[in-house]
Protein backbone atom coordinates (compact mmCIF):
# COMPACT_ATOMS: atom_id res chain seq x y z
CA UNK A 1 0.00 0.00 0.00
CA UNK A 2 2.88 2.54 0.72
CA UNK A 3 4.25 1.97 -2.49
CA UNK A 4 0.94 1.92 -4.31
CA UNK A 5 0.33 5.36 -3.44
CA UNK A 6 4.30 6.95 -3.34
CA UNK A 7 4.61 7.27 0.42
CA UNK A 8 7.69 5.07 0.21
CA UNK A 9 9.40 7.57 -1.97
CA UNK A 10 8.36 10.41 0.38
CA UNK A 11 9.74 8.59 3.59
CA UNK A 12 13.02 7.65 2.39
CA UNK A 13 13.01 11.64 0.82
CA UNK A 14 12.20 13.09 4.31
CA UNK A 15 14.09 10.15 6.79
CA UNK A 16 17.49 11.66 4.39
CA UNK A 17 16.88 15.55 5.30
CA UNK A 18 16.66 14.67 8.91
CA UNK A 19 12.74 14.88 9.33
CA UNK A 20 11.99 12.74 12.58
CA UNK A 21 10.25 9.15 11.31
CA UNK A 22 8.63 6.78 13.97
CA UNK A 23 6.80 3.44 12.98
CA UNK A 24 6.46 -0.23 12.33
CA UNK A 25 9.65 -2.61 12.28
CA UNK A 26 8.84 -4.50 10.02
CA UNK A 27 7.73 -2.03 7.42
CA UNK A 28 11.06 0.62 8.51
CA UNK A 29 13.42 -2.72 7.58
CA UNK A 30 16.16 -2.55 5.50
CA UNK A 31 15.59 -2.55 1.79
CA UNK A 32 19.04 -4.60 1.21
CA UNK A 33 18.04 -7.17 3.47
CA UNK A 34 14.24 -7.75 3.03
CA UNK A 35 11.70 -8.79 5.25
CA UNK A 36 12.13 -12.63 5.04
CA UNK A 37 9.04 -15.05 5.07
CA UNK A 38 10.15 -18.76 5.21
CA UNK A 39 6.78 -19.78 6.60
CA UNK A 40 4.61 -17.88 3.96
CA UNK A 41 3.01 -16.23 6.83
CA UNK A 42 1.78 -13.36 4.95
CA UNK A 43 1.78 -15.48 1.54
CA UNK A 44 -0.74 -18.11 1.43
CA UNK A 45 1.79 -20.80 2.79
CA UNK A 46 4.57 -20.16 0.54
CA UNK A 47 7.81 -18.45 1.19
CA UNK A 48 8.90 -15.59 -0.11
CA UNK A 49 10.76 -12.28 0.99
CA UNK A 50 9.52 -8.80 0.47
CA UNK A 51 11.79 -5.59 0.41
CA UNK A 52 11.11 -2.70 3.02
CA UNK A 53 11.74 0.94 3.24
CA UNK A 54 15.55 0.59 4.26
CA UNK A 55 15.34 3.05 7.08
CA UNK A 56 16.79 1.32 9.28
CA UNK A 57 19.50 -1.32 9.45
CA UNK A 58 17.85 -4.76 10.67
CA UNK A 59 16.88 -7.72 9.27
CA UNK A 60 12.98 -9.13 10.05
CA UNK A 61 12.63 -12.76 9.26
CA UNK A 62 8.84 -14.19 10.07
CA UNK A 63 8.28 -16.75 12.58
CA UNK A 64 5.02 -19.32 12.44
CA UNK A 65 4.33 -18.56 16.34
CA UNK A 66 2.31 -14.97 17.24
CA UNK A 67 3.43 -12.97 19.73
CA UNK A 68 0.49 -10.85 21.44
CA UNK A 69 0.82 -9.47 25.10
CA UNK A 70 0.36 -6.41 27.30
CA UNK A 71 3.71 -4.72 27.60
CA UNK A 72 4.86 -1.28 29.45
CA UNK A 73 8.28 -0.01 28.26
CA UNK A 74 10.62 2.75 28.57
CA UNK A 75 13.15 4.19 25.90
CA UNK A 76 16.79 3.61 25.83
CA UNK A 77 18.25 7.10 24.70
CA UNK A 78 16.04 10.02 24.71
CA UNK A 79 14.39 10.51 21.45
CA UNK A 80 15.55 11.92 18.39
CA UNK A 81 19.37 12.31 20.55
CA UNK A 82 17.37 15.32 22.44
CA UNK A 83 19.56 15.20 25.56
CA UNK A 84 17.16 17.48 27.45
CA UNK A 85 14.25 15.45 26.77
CA UNK A 86 12.98 13.60 30.08
CA UNK A 87 12.70 9.79 30.66
CA UNK A 88 9.24 8.78 29.27
CA UNK A 89 7.01 5.14 29.21
CA UNK A 90 4.62 3.80 26.92
CA UNK A 91 2.30 1.06 27.22
CA UNK A 92 0.63 -1.18 24.49
CA UNK A 93 0.40 -4.82 22.66
CA UNK A 94 3.65 -6.50 21.65
CA UNK A 95 2.27 -7.77 18.31
CA UNK A 96 4.54 -9.57 15.64
CA UNK A 97 5.34 -12.81 13.98
CA UNK A 98 9.49 -12.21 13.52
CA UNK A 99 12.56 -11.82 14.92
CA UNK A 100 14.47 -9.02 14.68
CA UNK A 101 18.43 -9.09 13.79
CA UNK A 102 19.77 -5.34 14.43
CA UNK A 103 23.00 -5.00 11.76
CA UNK A 104 25.57 -2.33 11.98
CA UNK A 105 24.46 1.19 12.73
CA UNK A 106 21.35 0.92 14.79
CA UNK A 107 20.62 -0.76 18.46
CA UNK A 108 17.13 -1.11 20.44
CA UNK A 109 14.19 1.36 21.03
CA UNK A 110 13.24 0.39 24.25
CA UNK A 111 12.94 -1.99 26.84
CA UNK A 112 9.59 -4.22 27.54
CA UNK A 113 8.32 -6.67 30.20
CA UNK A 114 4.88 -8.00 30.27
CA UNK A 115 2.77 -7.52 33.51
CA UNK A 116 3.33 -9.44 36.20
CA UNK A 117 7.37 -10.25 35.49
CA UNK A 118 10.61 -8.70 36.42
CA UNK A 119 12.56 -9.50 33.23
CA UNK A 120 12.59 -6.86 30.27
CA UNK A 121 13.52 -7.95 26.56
CA UNK A 122 14.55 -4.91 23.73
CA UNK A 123 11.89 -3.54 21.40
CA UNK A 124 12.27 -1.41 18.19
CA UNK A 125 14.87 0.31 16.82
CA UNK A 126 17.20 3.45 16.29
CA UNK A 127 18.87 4.44 13.55
CA UNK A 128 22.59 5.91 14.10
CA UNK A 129 21.41 9.42 13.78
CA UNK A 130 18.62 8.39 16.04
CA UNK A 131 16.18 10.27 13.98
CA UNK A 132 14.34 7.11 12.54
CA UNK A 133 12.82 4.25 15.16
CA UNK A 134 10.34 1.37 14.60
CA UNK A 135 8.53 -0.61 17.67
CA UNK A 136 6.74 -3.49 17.70
CA UNK A 137 4.54 -2.27 20.43
CA UNK A 138 0.73 -1.69 18.75
CA UNK A 139 -0.65 1.78 21.14
CA UNK A 140 2.85 3.33 21.10
CA UNK A 141 0.96 6.81 21.03
CA UNK A 142 -1.92 6.02 23.26
CA UNK A 143 -0.48 7.03 26.85
CA UNK A 144 -1.19 11.06 26.45
CA UNK A 145 2.58 11.99 28.89
CA UNK A 146 4.67 9.74 26.39
CA UNK A 147 2.59 11.07 23.14
CA UNK A 148 3.61 14.50 24.18
CA UNK A 149 6.71 13.79 25.04
CA UNK A 150 7.31 12.54 21.27
CA UNK A 151 5.39 15.74 19.82
CA UNK A 152 8.18 17.77 21.86
CA UNK A 153 10.90 16.15 21.07
CA UNK A 154 10.43 16.01 17.59
CA UNK A 155 9.47 19.50 17.11
CA UNK A 156 12.71 20.54 19.30
CA UNK A 157 14.58 17.88 16.71
CA UNK A 158 13.58 20.06 13.82
CA UNK A 159 13.51 23.89 15.08
CA UNK A 160 10.11 23.85 16.04
CA UNK A 161 8.41 26.27 18.83
CA UNK A 162 7.16 24.20 21.42
CA UNK A 163 3.39 23.64 20.89
CA UNK A 164 1.13 25.69 22.86
CA UNK A 165 -1.77 22.87 23.87
CA UNK A 166 -1.90 19.02 23.65
CA UNK A 167 -4.72 17.07 23.07
CA UNK A 168 -5.40 14.77 26.00
CA UNK A 169 -7.07 11.98 24.32
CA UNK A 170 -6.73 9.51 26.80
CA UNK A 171 -8.37 11.24 29.65
CA UNK A 172 -10.77 12.19 27.12
CA UNK A 173 -11.87 8.67 26.34
CA UNK A 174 -11.67 7.21 29.41
CA UNK A 175 -14.57 10.05 30.51
CA UNK A 176 -16.68 9.12 27.45
CA UNK A 177 -16.34 5.05 28.92
CA UNK A 178 -17.34 6.62 32.13
CA UNK A 179 -20.54 8.38 31.36
CA UNK A 180 -21.29 5.32 29.24
CA UNK A 181 -21.32 3.38 31.91
CA UNK A 182 -22.83 5.96 34.08
CA UNK A 183 -26.05 5.83 31.62
CA UNK A 184 -26.24 1.89 31.50
CA UNK A 185 -26.64 1.72 35.00
CA UNK A 186 -28.87 4.45 35.28
CA UNK A 187 -31.16 2.57 32.43
CA UNK A 188 -30.52 -1.29 33.27
CA UNK A 189 -31.57 -3.14 35.91
CA UNK A 190 -27.78 -4.33 36.98
CA UNK A 191 -28.61 -6.95 39.55
CA UNK A 192 -30.70 -8.60 37.15
CA UNK A 193 -28.06 -9.04 34.19
CA UNK A 194 -25.65 -10.07 37.14
CA UNK A 195 -28.08 -12.81 38.38
CA UNK A 196 -28.15 -13.91 34.85
CA UNK A 197 -24.60 -14.69 34.95
CA UNK A 198 -23.95 -16.00 38.44
CA UNK A 199 -27.58 -17.98 38.48
CA UNK A 200 -28.78 -18.13 34.37
CA UNK A 201 -32.04 -19.11 34.15
CA UNK A 202 -32.97 -22.65 33.76
CA UNK A 203 -34.49 -22.11 29.96
CA UNK A 204 -30.76 -21.18 29.14
CA UNK A 205 -28.73 -24.09 31.03
CA UNK A 206 -31.13 -26.56 29.54
CA UNK A 207 -30.50 -25.33 25.49
CA UNK A 208 -27.06 -24.95 26.13
CA UNK A 209 -26.85 -28.69 26.94
CA UNK A 210 -29.34 -30.13 24.54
Amino acid sequence: MLEQRGFDRELRRLAKIGIPIAGNMRRLSDARVTVEDPCGIENRGDACSRTALGLLPVRTVLRAEKIVRRVRGSLRRSLFSNASAPPVHFEGYEIHVGETFYESGTHPLADIRCRGETKFVADGAVNESGRVCGTYVHGFFDNDDFRHEFIRAARAAVDLAPAEQFARVGAERDARIDRLADHLRKSLDMNLIKSWIVDPPAAAVEKRQA
